[in-house]
């Protein structure tokens, strides 16, 4: 029993790192064009291609080609861990609970119990994640007001409060539900 129980954690914890770090490398590639998203979408410029060119222009002249990653990234790949991990990682379990509880066996391939645990996993990772999301909008859209993930994390904290960080949740895990149960 005990081994069984270790081996379940195990693959829990695979599972999360797994699918953490694949998303958190993804958006670590993809952080110059998510921090231009982000920023012409706070300063209610007109999403364009030549837009989009000024912007990604603006970061690389001010801060040379780590000028396109360093906006955010910390935060976006943390982000992608605490959210995407948790999808990954607790998905397997929570379906495999709903069918044996269900009493639906494996070779009856239900559908709703899968559509059911993927959108349980997108909102827990969506809550997990919710005050990483918090600060990494923030650094991708103001100019300097944080120097790095952490000096932002501590002043939400100390101007909004734990609240600050849950800005936006109720619209956030509804996205993480629908998008996990699309998935």
């Amino acid at each position: 029993m005990l081994e069984e129980e270790n081996h379940f954690y195990q693959r829990l914890f695979r599972e999360w790192l797994a699918g953490g770090l694949a998303n958190a490398l993804t958006s670590g590639i993809l952080n110059p064009m998510d921090v231009a998203k982000t920023r012409m979408q706070a300063m209610s410029k007109y999403i364009s291609q030549s837009t989009l060119k000024i912007e990604l222009n603006q970061m690389y002249v001010t801060g040379g080609i780590t000028g396109l990653w360093s906006r955010g990234l910390t935060a976006s790949m943390l982000r992608e861990i605490l959210s995407s991990g948790p999808r990954a990682g607790f998905y397997a379990p929570v379906r495999d609970y709903f069918t044996s509880t269900l009493g639906i066996e494996k070779k009856d391939n239900m559908l709703y119990p899968k559509i059911f645990a993927a959108m349980l996993t997108g909102i827990l990772g969506s809550i997990i994640a919710n005050p990483v999301d918090v600060v990494k909008i923030r650094l991708m859209a103001a100019d300097g007001i944080y120097s790095n993930t952490l000096v932002a994390f501590r002043t939400i904290y100390f101007r909004e409060g734990v609240t600050g960080f849950y800005k936006g949740l109720f619209p956030s895990t509804l996205r993480g539900a629908f998008i996990a149960g699309s998935d």
